[in-house]
């Protein structure tokens, strides 16, 4: 592999940061590279996004990659969050560039998606407000709101991976799942498409897309080889944990069963592919994988791939950022009603 273009890795966000690194130059310099994480989690009884939370599964992070090779910077964060508005993007970037000399245009914040993390943003409040008291006291952390701290946390975690920088090596590799993902949306016998149509339904003829079968990975070393941390991508719903108790869903599991392997200061970046039309339920079968078994799987897939990664000899770093605008679909009063009379 003589070129490997990072935005394939971090397919995620439609204001995106490009990185690009290959070996098809020489470097004289050495590619920096830092990575950390900070625990996110709110307080039980802090909104949900199904509800209002009633426990903890297993810890929310904030997870950031730093890189540096001469004047190029770069610093990438994946938050177990639903999404990453847009005033909490731009307030941590700020903040981070008036504390430091990264340029706010190179640092890319998204979220993984995960749907058992907390409604700390009005708009997601509002996805399930009928399923939580109007009537609740929001919790706070050290007098501050979720969203204050949160916004704290994020920039720690930026900080830290860039004091933890050290001259970084890089490996890549890649393979095809093709029984973990599947498109939920299905073009049924009277000509309608449905999503999730259920179980060996006779009706649902065959899935409108296709599904992403390949898993990107990386693995980060330190000069003397001892590992760093890995990025995994993959595109998935990470809807498949259910509950009102917080979780990462099946990245928590897949960092989990990472730490096992090689220590608990190795650090799993999730990078969540486009994953809006797949999901984890197979129709052909009664019982679906939890979240549990596909973080282990993808833990798996990356063991087993570890020896045939390929280095990346003498790595450049460039950086690039296009702001991409997608417009919204438009629909009448009445084209609305109809879909919600067909459902």
């Amino acid at each position: 592999m003589n070129r490997v273009d990072l935005l394939s890795v971090f397919r995620i966000l439609c204001i995106t940061v490009g990185v690009v690194m290959g070996s098809g130059r020489i470097s004289a310099q050495d590619l920096y590279i830092g990575m950390a994480e900070v625990n996110i989690t709110p307080p039980v009884g802090y909104p949900h996004y199904r509800g209002i939370s009633t426990g903890v599964s297993d810890s929310l992070f904030a997870k950031a990659i730093y890189f540096g090779q001469g004047d190029e910077q770069v610093v990438i964060v994946e938050c177990d969050l639903l999404w990453v508005s847009r005033s909490l993007s731009t307030d941590v970037r700020q903040e981070v560039v008036d504390k430091t000399d990264l340029s706010y245009q190179n640092i890319m914040i998204a979220g993984t998606h995960s749907h058992t993390s907390p409604a700390y943003y009005e708009d997601i409040m509002e996805l399930n407000e009928h399923r939580r008291d109007p009537d609740f006291e929001h919790v706070q952390i050290n007098g501050m709101e979720y969203a204050q701290w949160l916004r704290l946390r994020i920039v720690k975690v930026i900080l830290q991976a860039k004091e933890n920088s050290v001259p970084g090596q890089l490996k890549t590799g890649s393979r095809e799942i093709k029984d973990l993902s599947f498109n939920r949306r299905y073009l049924m016998a009277d000509g309608r498409v449905k999503t999730n149509p259920g179980f060996q339904n006779p009706a649902a003829i065959l899935p409108t897309g296709p599904i992403d079968p390949e898993v990107g990975m990386l693995m980060i070393t330190d000069p003397e080889g001892r590992t760093i941390g890995s990025v995994v991508n993959f595109s998935l719903h990470t809807d498949t944990q259910g509950s009102t108790e917080f979780s990462g869903d099946f990245p928590a599991y897949l960092s989990s069963a990472l730490k096992g392997t090689y220590g608990q200061s190795f650090i799993s970046f999730y990078g969540q592919g486009a994953c809006g039309d797949l999901n984890h339920y197979n129709t052909k079968v009664k019982k679906q994988l939890t979240s549990e078994q596909i973080g282990n799987r993808l833990a798996d897939v990356f063991r087993d791939q570890e020896e045939s990664f390929k280095s990346i000899g003498q790595p450049f770093l460039r950086a690039a950022t296009e702001i991409v605008y997608v417009p919204l679909q438009d629909f009448t009063p009445e084209e609305l009603a109809w879909a919600l009379d067909q459902r």
